[in-house]
Order: structure tokens, then sequence, then C-alpha cells
């Protein structure tokens, strides 16, 4: 599960799950290649954005690729004047734990499968701020849902600047069994 705050809807409506919009630094279709070969997309040939990003989106899907949201909504400049990026370090930790019973735990539950997922950051800042809160959310629900009384850690897949590091990501989808190291 690839860990971030919550879909960007900005005034370009340009979020990953919105197949009318264009690719962002969030997840790149080439950083597809990672999870899902070199060769995902051979053979295919794309009219435009849309349809390539229908197509990554059920190819993720059928790696079991889960970008799970750990805030219920986007704040955007745009319709609000808090954004995650002007919020404080406690202010951040706040409205995490203010939220995660209401919105991360329970989607979080509803996800869990036969097999305890391998979790990863997409973003430094959501690592460094709430690595600690997260991890114990996480391992809470994992423990409820499936019994399982180890630690699970999270990973971190954030590159330089907003790209996402290809090589940690794919060598983490390549030693990933589904059980905590």
């Amino acid at each position: 599960m690839l860990l971030s705050e919550a879909p960007l809807f900005g005034t370009n409506e340009t979020y990953f799950y919105n197949p009318d919009s264009h690719f962002t630094s969030f997840f790149h279709f080439n950083d597809a290649m990672a999870v899902l070969g070199e060769s995902f997309a051979d053979g295919h040939q794309f009219l435009d954005d849309r349809a390539k990003k229908e197509f990554l989106h059920a190819e993720l899907a059928n790696a079991g690729v889960i970008i799970l949201d750990i805030f219920p909504f986007a704040l955007n400049p745009r319709h609000t004047l808090i954004t995650y990026r002007n919020l404080s370090a406690k202010e951040y930790e706040t409205l995490f734990l203010r939220t995660s019973d209401l919105y991360f735990k329970p989607k979080l539950t509803k996800l869990m499968g036969d097999r305890i997922p391998h979790f990863a950051f997409r973003y430094q800042r959501v690592a460094k701020r709430l690595e600690r809160q997260v991890t114990e959310a996480v391992n809470m629900v994992i423990g409820k849902t499936s019994g399982f009384v180890g630690r699970v850690t999270i990973d971190k897949v954030c590159g330089t600047n907003m790209t996402l590091d290809r090589e940690k990501l794919r060598t983490l989808c390549k030693t990933s069994s589904g059980v905590p190291q």
C-alpha cells in the first residue's frame, strides 16, 4: 500500500484517480514500470492520457497495488486557506489523530485481506511528520483484523523533490512477500 496525504484536487483537477487529468509527480505512467515491469504496456497503443490512466489504474489494481490516503479530504489553496504544506508539524499530527478513527483505520480495515500488505510512504513530509502515528495505527488494525502480533514497519519511496524513488519501489515490490520483514 502506498500511503499519501489525500488526492490533490487543485485548480487543474490533476489527481491520480481523475482519468480526465494528466499525470503528475505523484505517480507517472513510467513509475509503473517499477511495479509492473518494463514491458507492462508493450503492445498497447493509447489515444490519450485518459486511456493511459485507465489502463494504468487497472494494471495496478490487478497487481495488488493500493494507494491509501491518510486524510479524508484535500486541502487546496483555491478552496481553503489551510494546505498540508502550511500546517505546522503539530497541526499535521493533530489532524491525523482526530481523523484516523473515522477515516484511515476504517479504510485500512476494509482493505485488509488474508495477507499483510507491504506499506510505503509516498512523500517525505508524511513520513517525517507521521511515521510513528501511522505505524501505530497500521499495527493496531493489522492486529485486530489478522491477529498478527508482530510489528509492521513502513518503508519510504520518497525521491528527491517530488519524484518517486523508482529503484526503491522496484526493490520493495520484488522483495515483498505480504508478510512483515
